[in-house]
């Protein structure tokens, strides 16, 4: 483990997967709360979610060849900013009171788009930039990484989208996004303290329930059912 992330380029590779993958459980259950307020349907909920899962079904087997032709770095910067664009759209659209659940379908399906090329990409930089022998450590804490953003990113969107809204759940993932576009390729620092922050958020969004359910008596809470 400590050979592996003695590693550079492995640690920001590792540190931008967990970031991205946060960001995107944080947008589904913003985009899944924000589309049952406004419609009231599951079957809507289930079709928002459905159109960021759409494109990996459609085009994963596209996107692995294209990292095979096209230069990795390019894919993963260009997806990120692409992604970035979306989320500040619907940021912009729900602050001034115009969105809709379309538009935060129509943003799931682009952002589903990027995480069909964005997934293949890095899995293949990860397996290049260790030795071989590390490959299958890399590939496991990378996807063990990919659980626990499952985790964290919608605690943190729980949090956000009740406090915030849509607009300012949506501005936190395009600030996120754009924050990792402009990290340098030696400073994983600035990648880990982001990843921080949002485990930060989500400990709190866990916390502060807690907190409220210590102060209820539970024989009120019984009569009360």
């Amino acid at each position: 483990m400590l050979t592996l992330l003695s590693s550079r380029t492995f640690l920001r590779l590792w540190a931008i997967g967990g970031c991205v993958n946060t960001m995107r459980w944080f947008e589904v259950l913003s985009a899944a709360l924000f589309t049952l307020d406004e419609t009231g349907s599951g079957l809507a909920v289930a079709v928002v979610t459905a159109a960021r899962t759409l494109p990996m079904l459609l085009l994963g087997a596209f996107a692995g060849v294209m990292s095979e032709a096209v230069d990795r770095k390019r894919i993963l910067l260009i997806g990120q900013v692409v992604a970035g664009l979306g989320s500040a759209t619907i940021a912009v659209l729900a602050a001034f009171g115009v969105a809709r659940p379309w538009h935060v379908g129509v943003a799931a399906l682009l952002a589903g788009t990027v995480w069909s090329t964005e997934m293949s990409t890095r899995r293949r930089m990860v397996g290049e930039c260790v030795a071989g022998p590390l490959v299958p450590r890399a590939l496991a804490l990378d996807t063990v990484t990919n659980s626990v953003t499952r985790l964290i990113g919608p605690m943190a969107a729980g949090t956000a989208y009740q406090t915030l809204g849509l607009a300012g759940a949506y501005a936190m993932s395009s600030v996120f996004r754009s924050v990792l576009v402009g990290v340098s390729a030696v400073n994983p620092v600035t990648i880990l303290g982001a990843a921080g922050v949002l485990a930060a958020i989500a400990l709190i969004a866990c916390y502060i329930p807690a907190r409220r359910a210590t102060r209820i008596d539970p024989a009120s809470a019984l009569r009360q059912e």
